[in-house]
């Protein structure tokens, strides 16, 4: 634990050291101190393989489309090039266009694009993808393989944190109300094994199945659950607010319930790890 938060500790470290000499803000910066880090490392991950390995990125161009998916009914066609979403500019595929149909599920969508050079635009609502819970619109967009100037990757490093970052939220939204499946929890034992198996494949896609866990771990720590940073934070926030600190009783109850129901959740997370092997091996197996 950080040097006083626990009271046993207050009368052997300095005041200059101690966590209850701190002020609000010098206390919610050494708090969120770990996830930055998490970030951190992410980001530099993500902008080291997009400068010195490159990675292979989707397009706009659509190479094809899904049979009776929505696109289909829309009819758009090989070759359209993708260019709005709701008539905003389409300017990084994955956070501009993947992620929004991703969680739009029945939910319409104007989509802008081009063909023969020729401006359209079509109404699409996204239909969900039961395997993995989130929206599709049935096009199969082409890749092309990048490698990044300096700046650009930092650039292409901060987007692609911030993205990962939202879909960390976002999948936990989707427990939450039950848009996903308990079972797509993941503990240590899964962490292993999509690691181990992306290594097979090549060390970018290890160091980015690295980077994106680094950056899911940074954002899972920072929610309002005590035993968690986000949980001291939001006993700051509550503590500021009201002017006292909360009382010992209060927050040792609180921290006990939060304790007890994240052990059963890491328990459950290695439950699924070990009866969904086979079909995680299958998944993310070369």
């Amino acid at each position: 634990s950080l040097v006083g938060m626990d009271d046993t500790q207050d009368e052997i470290v300095p005041n200059s050291q101690n966590m209850q000499f701190k002020t609000p803000f010098q206390k919610a910066v050494i708090l969120a101190g770990g996830s930055a880090m998490n970030f951190l490392l992410g980001f530099l991950m993500l902008s080291s393989i997009f400068f010195f390995a490159g990675i292979s990125d989707t397009t706009s161009k659509i190479m094809g489309i899904v049979e009776n998916s929505p696109a289909a009914s829309a009819e758009l066609q090989s070759g359209d090039i993708l260019t709005h979403i709701n008539q905003v500019k389409i300017k990084d595929m994955q956070n501009d266009f993947v992620s929004v149909i991703n969680r739009s599920v029945d939910k319409p969508l104007d989509i802008g694009f081009t063909r023969n050079g020729e401006f359209r635009s079509v109404t699409i609502t996204p239909m969900l993808n039961e395997n993995y819970n989130f929206g599709v619109i049935g096009v199969n967009l082409a890749t092309d393989f990048y490698q990044y100037a300096p700046i650009k990757s930092l650039v292409k490093g901060a987007s692609m944190t911030w993205f990962y970052a939202k879909m960390s939220v976002v999948g936990i939204k989707m427990l939450i109300v039950g848009d996903a499946e308990a079972s797509d929890l993941t503990g240590p034992v899964g962490i292993i094994q999509i690691a181990s198996t992306q290594l097979q494949k090549s060390i970018s896609q290890f160091f980015h199945i690295i980077a994106v866990i680094s950056i899911s771990i940074g954002t899972l720590n920072l929610l309002p659950i005590p035993v968690l940073d986000g949980g001291h934070l939001l006993f700051l926030a509550v503590e500021t607010f009201i002017k006292k600190p909360l009382s010992k009783s209060v927050a040792n109850g609180v921290q006990y319930v939060g304790g007890v129901l994240l052990v059963g959740l890491m328990i459950y997370a290695l439950y699924n790890d070990i009866f969904q092997w086979a079909a995680r091996q299958q998944l993310w197996g070369p």
